[in-house]
């Protein structure tokens, strides 16, 4: 055996890649917990709580908002359960008790700008999931786990109470009246209610609970708000007495009650309506389930993630349907089937999507382009770390509940308004889960004695047919992408470059298979050190024949460009009224026009899902249209991209006037290469007045369409360096609310990205694959050439003008041809003329007579 330093050093690279990549093997358990913990590892990464930077309990904010972190530490506590893992059980430990508030019912003061029923509810959910699972109980004098959620749900069947005033009932959104949506009535603030009266029920076996889970099916149903295809709207304003709803959908507004349903279903002896009510609600879950034809089965939040409007809050919000449709699974096994696909196929799609990061591990939002999106935070971290822990659902005993709990003072009778029934003086003895005598509508039977758990639930689970249904041994789920089907085992990929360093072993879902590379590398290392003298002869003599014997080296890098290419620009028409020849350019005004944007059908408006189509916008759909020329069935993704340029001009600065004032013949010959005439200066020309208002308009109007057109706003802005172009785009875009993936006003507003323009002359850096949407502040000739390098017709721009322009690049194999590179224009010659003739004194007044006529110039 002969041994080239290229095929060891290879062997070196591909051992440090297996070490960064996530393995889900569905068949392996161990694979899932491996993959469970590196997208919890990376989700923790971002907690500073426990540092002297940040709040104990909370993740940082901004962005993200209290709510979020009771529903990262919920899903902490579902990881630990699922999983076995407690390497995370003190950090969730002290955070849940951080944020139990002084009355132990997670009303927090710190939060009252922030605090919801929905806030409240996720952190409850929290506690309910401590309590269910045995979670290590709470130190004194806090109550138990159950004892903080039955105060929560005190509170909200008091808020129910005064808010039954409109509407006939329902949880209005907020309880502090100053903070906005005081006036609405939302899905999930009631989903939230429902979720946690059916969990109660189950785990206390008080009926009064089950009595206010019907109440609130009720009324959410009568208001609308659940149609009869068990489709779940956002909410309604009780403004005009919930006549109108908001229709859009969410992923956890329906899986919020799903869970419940599932939960009463197991409770009421698998009753005929809630069987049918979860049955309803899961086949209503699944338009969220295949954002293309050809990704089938993928979980996405599909009201915002193909047009890239998705705020922080709602980039967490599958991770919650999938937390929900894992354990609905166990209380309701007549779904299990159906979401074991759904599942599956999610987590090998999430597993694909993460591999960002400077480990090449770290997870984007989208699972259904089989590589990383460039997008990942606490929401992403989350919805991966719950799809993948959700696998194990099938090994994990179902939640714990005390059939010997006697809260007292509970009214069963449906209380009026102004009073309200309450439980107190709940149990906080150690939960026992015995799960016998449980029955199911399905004819599904799984006996799962000698379940083993990690939790310090005391779980009896002998005759079970409800608690942990196994899914059906059907072919692994069919999970397409457009770089062709996935194997049934999924390895991340596409990394472009080697890590500077490999994982610790001691880190956690890595020991197994860093151990394997460790031993293999240590060998691999002490070989080349054996050899190293060798391999500098060996070299020398093997180069030539193996350049002609070797077969060619497998490249590490996926799709490698060849070794010669180039990039073509080429502007793609019919988008905007600017491609149209017939446009005028002297007189368009994109702000009276939509920036141009042509009205029409496109070929991608099929793959929009139903719940999306009737509220989009032109902009929504262009967004959507233009994800889909990148990344659609038909893309050609290897070779070919798209990218959106809005190309702006400056607003009018002092020298445009000096045009303007002395004539183009004699700026251009004399005046130009003046620093000024004594009454302004234009070397590096600042903005008018009208410069100042013209960039002014700009910011209104991109305010304007990013709010009513729900606009996609550029990810990337570069700003020519002179002050004149810094000043515009600072005016236009400073204060917008610049999002990655759009501006959107939603539910939790969040507040602006900050704006950073990259100030740069000459362009000349490629830009990422996903940086789609791309701003350039310049200068008249600057947005003439790009014009015409992308075969764009000629478009000469006022001051303060901007014109998109859609472009597509293509990757193109062999030598750039040879380009003719017009020579510079010699500088005109002003023999002969009267070049002072306007070189007295002038006032300002008089220089700035006609500043409308600079538009153009």
């Amino acid at each position: 055996m002969t041994l080239s330093a290229p095929s060891l050093l290879s062997f070196l690279a591909f051992c440090f890649l297996t070490v960064q990549a996530i393995v889900l093997d569905l068949n392996d358990p161990q694979s899932i917990r491996d993959a469970a913990a590196t997208a919890a590892y990376w989700m923790q990464d971002l907690y500073n709580g426990n540092t002297s930077e940040g709040v104990l309990g909370k993740f940082p904010f901004p962005p993200y908002y209290w709510w979020e972190s009771g529903a990262a530490w919920g899903a902490m506590v579902n990881y630990w359960h699922f999983t076995g893992d407690a390497s995370y059980v003190n950090v969730t430990f002290d955070a849940l008790m951080s944020q139990l508030g002084p009355n132990y019912d997670y009303v927090v003061p710190a939060e009252v700008f922030n605090e919801g029923n929905d806030d409240q509810a996720f952190w409850a959910f929290a506690g309910m999931d401590a309590a269910e699972f045995g979670f290590p109980a709470p130190t004194p004098p806090a109550p138990s786990w159950l004892q903080t959620v039955v105060n929560a749900w005190n509170l909200f069947a008091q808020r129910w109470a005064h808010d039954s005033a409109t509407c006939g009932g329902g949880l209005k959104w907020q309880f502090y009246p100053d903070n906005a949506g005081y006036y609405y009535k939302n899905s999930i603030s009631n989903g939230g209610f429902f979720q946690l009266s059916a969990r109660l029920a189950r785990y206390t076996g008080n009926d009064t609970y089950l009595e206010w889970a019907e109440r609130i099916w009720n009324w959410t149903s009568q208001a609308g708000l659940i149609d009869e295809a068990y489709n779940v709207f956002d909410g309604a304003d009780e403004k005009i007495n919930c006549a109108e709803l908001d229709h859009h959908q969410w992923t956890y507004n329906v899986a919020v009650f799903l869970y419940g349903s599932a939960v009463l279903q197991n409770h009421t002896n698998a009753s005929s309506t809630w069987v049918e009510r979860t049955s309803g609600l899961l086949n209503a879950a699944l338009v969220f389930s295949s954002p293309f034809e050809n990704a089938t089965d993928i979980l996405f939040e599909a009201q915002c993630e193909h047009d890239y409007s998705c705020n922080i809050d709602q980039l967490s919000m599958k991770a919650y349907l999938a937390r929900w449709l894992a354990r609905t699974s166990q209380m309701a096994p007549n779904t299990a089937g159906r979401i074991g696909a759904l599942l599956k196929a999610s987590a090998l799609g999430a597993a694909s999507s993460c591999t960002g990061g400077p480990y090449g591990n770290t997870c984007g939002v989208r699972w259904y382009i089989n590589g990383f999106d460039n997008h990942t935070g606490l929401g992403q971290q989350l919805s991966a770390t719950e799809i993948f822990y959700s696998l194990l659902v099938n090994e994990t005993s179902p939640p714990g509940y005390d059939a010997g709990l006697e809260p007292s003072n509970i009214s069963t009778s449906s209380p009026a308004p102004s009073t309200v029934s309450t439980v107190s003086n709940v149990s906080s003895s150690p939960v026992t889960s015995s799960v016998s005598n449980v029955s199911t509508s399905s004819p599904v039977t799984s006996s799962v004695s000698n379940v083993s758990t990690s939790s310090p639930v005391t779980s009896s689970a002998s005759n079970v047919s409800i608690s942990t249904s196994q899914w059906p041994s059907n072919p692994e789920p069919t999970l397409e992408v457009w770089q062709g089907a996935a194997p049934s085992t999924a390895h991340l990929n596409g990394v472009d470059e080697w890590a500077d360093m490999a994982y610790p072993d001691s880190w956690p879902g890595h020991r197994r298979r860093w151990g394997i590379c460790r031993t293999t590398a240590t060998a691999a290392v002490l070989l080349l050190l054996t050899v190293a003298i060798l391999v500098l002869l060996i070299m020398k003599e093997e180069a030539p024949a193996a350049a002609e014997a070797a077969p060619p080296q497998p490249s590490l890098h996926h799709d490698a460009p060849p070794e010669e290419w180039y990039y073509n620009y080429t502007a793609v028409g019919g988008y905007f009224l600017q491609d149209d020849p017939e446009t005028d350019a002297a007189s368009f005004d994109f702000k009276e026009h939509n920036f141009g944007l042509i009205d029409q059908a496109y070929e991608s408006d099929g793959s929009i899902s139903a719940v999306s189509a009737a509220s989009l916008t032109g902009w929504q759909r262009f967004a959507h249209h233009l994800v889909w020329l990148n990344e659609g069935p038909s893309a050609p993704r290897k070779t070919t991209s798209y990218r959106l340029l809005f190309l702006g001009r400056h607003g009018q600065g002092y020298h445009n006037v000096g045009e303007a004032y002395y004539g183009t013949e004699h700026w251009d010959c004399y005046w130009s290469l003046q620093d000024g005439n004594g009454t302004v200066t234009w070397a590096d020309a600042r903005l008018t007045d009208l410069g100042i208002a013209q960039a002014r308009d700009a910011h209104a109007f991109w305010l304007r369409q990013i709010t009513e057109q729900q606009m996609t706003t550029p990810a990337s802005f570069y700003v020519s360096p002179l002050d004149r172009a810094i000043h515009t785009a600072d005016l236009a875009f400073r204060g917008l609310p610049l999002a990655p993936w759009g501006g959107r006003a939603q539910q939790h507003q969040d507040g602006p990205v900050p704006y950073r323009p990259l100030v740069k002359e000459l362009l000349r850096e490629g830009n990422g694959l996903h940086t789609t949407v791309i701003s350039f502040t310049a200068h008249s000739g600057t947005i003439a050439a790009i014009l015409e390098v992308v075969a764009h017709r000629k478009f000469p721009l006022q001051t303060g003008g901007v014109i998109p322009v859609l472009v597509r690049v293509d990757r193109v194999s062999g030598k750039r041809p040879a380009v003719a590179v017009d020579p510079w224009e010699p500088k005109p010659d002003c023999a002969g003329q009267d070049i002072h003739h306007r070189t007295r004194d002038i006032g300002f007044d008089e220089f700035m007579r006609l500043p409308e006529s600079t538009n153009h110039v």
